[in-house]
């Protein structure tokens, strides 16, 4: 198995509710809720994000065939998604179509 070391700079996101007290707490959850970046001198802040200390992130790679496949599943439920947004929007242009289209039918008097 692959495993690398990076430091990064930790954020916690705009819309994040975590507290200083929070992290004094060591509340559960707080890692993967925030944001990171391998630049320390990034302009997070301008986006509303805050700067919340250094991480050292270790990573353990699962193997080059078990990447790829998961790839594969990954980019398979991207397609069904974009031809079912796809079908969506076809059938809402479609209606309006049709509508333009539409011929009002009045009876004739007798």
């Amino acid at each position: 198995m692959n495993t690398f070391t990076q430091t990064v700079t930790a954020w916690i996101p705009g819309h994040c509710s975590f507290t200083p007290s929070d992290f004094a707490a060591q509340k559960s959850g707080i890692a993967g809720a925030l944001g990171y970046t391998e630049d320390p001198n990034s302009s997070m802040g301008e986006h509303g994000w805050t700067k919340v200390g250094i991480a050292e992130i270790t990573l353990h790679l699962i193997d080059n065939d078990q990447m790829v496949l998961n790839k594969i599943d990954a980019l398979k439920a991207e397609a069904k998604k974009t031809r079912a947004d796809a079908a969506v929007r076809c059938n809402e242009i479609e209606n309006q179509i049709q509508n333009l289209l539409a011929i009002t039918y009045t009876q004739e008097a007798k």
